[in-house]
């Protein structure tokens, strides 16, 4: 049951685990290590890093397989299928049915097997197939039929690689990793136009995107049953000394005990039942509704009047441009420790790219309110590792949960954007900007809304320890939250 706050805030689930930090975590810093456990923390992370590489691969794959239909369209899959725009916009979107409804239980399974590498390197192999099948088929069905299945396979990757890398990193250490792995859906906007200008402008047939594209995928994903670290319990790669560094400064990052109901089940409950776990789907949805224009970005470079070659390449260069930004992004919110102002603030910059393109058709305006736009990106990386550390540690199923169906209920974005982009909105797509403009500006008035009651929780939590301990007020106690 939840319960009201004496001082009129938000209810709080009486179960909910509250950071209650010791006597060390507000004496001292979690990075005082004596010189030998710095360095051997400092290798251990490098091996990790090294590992976790592979998982940037896969996502550039798993969006350039995802997103192969927009480049095959410049190259005739619509007008060869007869399609109508309503029934490309569905082939889009039917995607993402199976994509949101496999994302719990596939994340809640994930957390409690010793082995994730082989689950997830198995799915990967076995979307790369199924894609390559979009190559052959010859009807709208077909299409359905290859698309809902490979949403189900994919539900598997993005909330269990982020749950994965939420096992491995610090809080500290989180914001930076999200956004080098967030680089590789970033980039395959770019790459996978860039390959698809290779293949299609060598081999003229859209099925040939398909095929090379999904073979790839396969050879990565078994490659990846041997790379990808898994957790850190059941890892074989890692010594004895390692594994107890790395759940050692997993527990001090959290500063908090596990409690309460930890069973897969109990967790997935503790995420339902959580209010701020539908905040943030909410701030997700809006952001994924807003950055729609992405699957749609051949098209919108294909306004400017250039032929089809050169408007792949030109599909690149906004996204390699976003991939710098969003790196620079997740390094400084690591520095800074601080959350809300990185997400929205590349986010403003979308609406500004937004307000731009809806103004003019001007080649070069047009073309620079793409880079813009692309840039708002850079926040959204942000989100899981905000979202990972108000999940808290209370239960790794539930923090399980909570990435799952924050991804997941966002995807309801993804549907919704394939229909705002019809052809019939063109050349200018005035509306469908306008749709992405306040779309961004409700997830930056709803990111600091959240915020600004996390700061207020932090400083409630704050003046109880401290009241509970005897400590001064001028005691300074880690916050529960990043804002």
């Amino acid at each position: 049951m939840a319960e009201r706050n004496t001082d009129g805030g938000i209810p709080i689930d009486k179960k909910e685990h509250h950071f209650e930090p010791s006597i060390h975590d507000v004496e001292a810093n979690e990075n005082d290590h004596d010189p030998q456990t710095a360095r051997l923390e400092r290798r251990l992370v490098r091996k990790v890093d090294l590992r976790m590489l592979v998982l940037i691969v896969i996502y550039v794959l798993n969006y350039i397989d995802r997103n192969a239909i927009p480049n095959a369209r410049l190259y005739g899959f619509q007008t060869d299928l007869d399609l109508s725009d309503t029934q490309y916009a569905t082939c889009l979107s039917i995607l993402y049915v199976f994509y949101i409804l496999f994302q719990l239980p596939s994340n809640l399974l994930l957390a409690t097997i010793p082995y994730p590498s082989l689950y997830i390197g198995g799915c990967v192999v076995l979307w790369g197939g199924i894609s390559t099948l979009t190559g052959v088929v010859k009807s709208y069905g077909g299409v359905i039929a290859i698309r809902l299945t490979l949403g189900g396979v994919e539900a598997v990757f993005f909330p269990g690689a982020i749950y994965m890398l939420s096992k491995w990193y610090t809080r500290k250490e989180l914001a930076l990793r999200m956004s080098i792995f967030y680089c590789g859906s970033i980039t395959s906007n770019g790459w996978g136009s860039l390959i698809a200008a290779g293949i299609l402008g060598h081999y003229k047939h859209w099925p040939y995107l398909f095929y090379i594209e999904g073979g790839l995928t396969i050879g990565i994903g078994l490659i990846s049953i041997w790379i990808l670290p898994g957790f850190p319990e059941t890892a074989r790669w890692l010594s004895d000394e390692e594994r107890a560094l790395q759940l050692s400064r997993m527990k001090t990052s959290a500063g908090q005990e596990v409690v309460g109901d930890t069973t897969v089940w109990g967790g997935c409950k503790a995420a339902f039942i959580d209010y701020k776990t539908w905040i943030m789907a909410l701030i997700l949805t809006a952001q994924v509704l807003g950055l729609g224009f992405a699957t749609f970005f051949p098209t919108l470079v294909g306004t400017l009047g250039y032929s089809r070659v050169r408007t792949l390449l030109l599909c690149a260069p906004p996204w390699m441009f976003a991939c710098l930004v969003a790196l620079a992004v997740g390094w400084s919110a690591d520095r800074r420790q601080e959350r809300v102002m990185h997400i929205t603030g590349p986010v403003l910059i979308g609406v500004l790219g937004a307000v731009i393109a809806m103004a003019t058709m001007n080649t070069a305006a047009r073309y620079f309110s793409l880079f813009m736009m692309a840039s708002a990106v850079a926040g959204f990386t942000i989100n899981f590792s905000w979202f990972a550390n108000i999940a808290g540690e209370s239960s790794p199923s539930k923090r399980a949960a909570v990435l799952a169906i924050t991804n997941a209920f966002s995807q309801l974005g993804n549907i919704a954007a394939g229909y705002c982009w019809p052809s019939k909105w063109g050349l200018q797509y005035r509306r469908s900007f306008g749709i992405s403009l306040a779309a961004f500006a409700f997830a930056i008035i709803l990111a600091w809304a959240l915020s600004l009651h996390l700061g207020a929780e932090n400083k409630r939590l704050a003046e109880k320890y401290r009241r509970e301990n005897g400590l001064p007020e001028d005691a300074q106690v880690p916050p529960r939250y990043f804002t």
